[in-house]
């Protein structure tokens, strides 16, 4: 996204590592087969190619143009065809005791995350998530789900059942101001960060891992500190 915005800025080398960048980025997306992976990128290739339109930059254009191609070109492998089908189908009927895909699995683990929430507004605490989980899946003889313990595959609502609705508001705590702010400045690098980590925790428990807490709070707190060193922060 940072070579996107700032192609028409960069020369020499640094421009050059920027053309490779934008060109393999999206053919590691396709090829890693992540289905949130790619509708993120659908929309950031729309947002782009309206961007370039708009400022009438036909280097950018054509980067666009590339990364699309290159896009396109990894969805062809049959993996990632494979990950794109399972997407698609929701499996209206099929059976709880059913082997289902990973997208029906999600809608088993988002209702039940939801009922949680709604019998636990205070939380039930970050130990216990995954046995009330399971708990319900397995009164709902939802084999596959609680056999691998599968937790919220949402962050919002993981946090939800884990800390409350109060422990939910905490967490948009963290990433409304900072959009707000973007917004005001027109800061698009840090308006692409926080929608890329917001549409991720749609489909993942992003935060469960210490890897997700080392990448979100290093770059929430990268673009924080970048605000406050022009001393416009409120």
């Amino acid at each position: 996204s940072w070579c996107m915005l700032k192609f028409n800025e960069l020369k020499g080398w640094v421009r050059q590592v920027g053309i490779v960048f934008a060109l393999l980025a999206p053919l590691m997306i396709g090829l890693l087969a992540s289905r949130a992976g790619i509708l993120a990128f659908g929309v950031l290739a729309v947002y782009f190619f309206i961007r370039a339109v708009w400022k009438r930059g036909a280097f950018s254009t054509r980067m666009w143009f590339l990364s699309v191609v290159m896009f396109g070109a990894s969805l062809a492998f049959p993996a990632t065809v494979h990950r794109v089908e399972s997407a698609m189908d929701r499996g209206e009927d099929v059976g709880a005791t059913e082997k289902k895909s990973s997208s029906q699995v999600r809608l088993v683990t988002w209702k039940n995350a939801l009922t949680l929430m709604r019998n636990y507004p205070q939380g039930v605490g970050t130990g216990d998530v995954t046995n009330e989980l399971v708990r319900l899946y397995d009164e709902q003889g939802e084999l596959t789900a609680s056999e691998k313990k599968l937790n919220a595959h949402n962050q919002y609502l993981q946090t939800g059942v884990e800390l409350g609705w109060l422990g939910l508001l905490v967490l948009l705590s963290t990433m409304v101001p900072l959009a707000l702010y973007a917004m005001r400045k027109r800061w698009e690098l840090a308006l692409i960060f926080l929608f890329l980590i917001a549409f991720n925790m749609l489909f993942e428990s992003f935060l469960e891992l210490q890897m997700g807490i080392m990448f979100y709070c290093f770059f929430l707190s990268f673009f924080t500190w970048q605000s406050l060193q022009k001393d416009e922060l409120v």
